[in-house]
């Protein structure tokens, strides 16, 4: 079964004006894996013109060769309670020594919070 661990970060301090908040989440599934492999350099997110919420993600290659990591976004509304389905997982490659970035929109004005799940794709 995989292991699942969701790191809350308490506040955003380094992402200055990217963030509206401080609930932002990454969950890694088979952390072991996959945090020798990317390592989440910033998180952030923001609100829309229509009024739903933006997030987005920049992810670095930790490995000597390219890797592929996917990442799906969890909106949450105010009290923290998931308001829509996940989005899908999106394949993201990204080149050794480099960076990535993953965004997702939710579907609703109702999203104020963002969880980022993250795991490994096939190498």
């Amino acid at each position: 079964m995989k292991k699942l661990t969701l790191l809350l970060l308490a506040s955003v301090i380094g992402l200055g004006a990217c963030a509206s908040g401080p609930n932002i989440g990454v969950a890694m599934v088979d952390e072991d894996d996959l945090e020798e492999l990317v390592v989440v350099e910033g998180l952030g997110k923001s609100k829309t013109e229509t009024g739903t919420l933006k997030a987005w993600a920049t992810l670095r290659n930790l490995d000597d060769k390219k890797v592929m990591v996917e990442a799906r976004a969890v909106f949450r509304g105010k009290n923290g309670e998931p308001i829509e389905a996940p989005s899908g997982w999106q394949q993201i490659f990204i080149e050794q020594d480099s960076t990535a970035s993953f965004s997702a929109l939710s579907m609703t004005d109702k999203a104020v919070d963002i969880i980022v799940e993250l795991r490994e794709g096939n190498r």
